[in-house]
């Protein structure tokens, strides 16, 4: 905050603690730091129909790429969230729809069988990316209308 003789002059910054200027709209950066939960999560009642292990994978996949993959042995040290819980969320999320599992097999020469399964999961319905993408254009005016 600077003073101009008597008056204050506040400026506000980013949250992130770099001292850059604050902006208000998500996408002027390249890289969110946060994402957008669907209207959905709140007018279709998943707040209150989905556990809190299936609330934790789901928020965590709102952040991630469209397709992505989440071993959930790693979950603990990437998430901070037990390999139970993500195993019970990703169970959960399902059972009801919300998310896909595409297993592909990679080349693991230590394994055992000489390859490991990969799971890649995408999310669905009103919170897959193709429905958080569909955003409203901002509105241009109107050509001149002619009688």
């Amino acid at each position: 905050m600077e003073r101009k003789r008597r008056l204050a002059s506040v400026t506000l910054l980013r949250e992130d603690g770099s001292g850059q200027g604050y902006r208000h709209h998500p996408f002027h950066d390249p890289k969110p730091a946060y994402f957008l939960l669907p209207f959905e999560y709140w007018t279709e009642g998943y707040y209150k129909k989905l556990s809190l292990p299936a609330k934790a994978m789901l928020l965590t996949a709102l952040s991630l790429p469209a397709r992505f993959p989440l071993p959930a042995e790693r979950a603990p040290t990437w998430y901070g969230i037990s390999e139970t819980t993500a195993r019970r969320g990703f169970r959960e999320l399902r059972q009801k729809g919300l998310i896909t599992v595409e297993k592909e097999y990679k080349e693991a020469p230590l394994a055992p069988m000489g390859y490991t399964a990969v799971n890649f999961y995408t999310l669905q319905g009103p919170f897959s990316k193709s429905a958080s993408a569909a955003e409203p254009d901002a509105a241009e005016p109107d050509a001149e209308e002619t009688d």
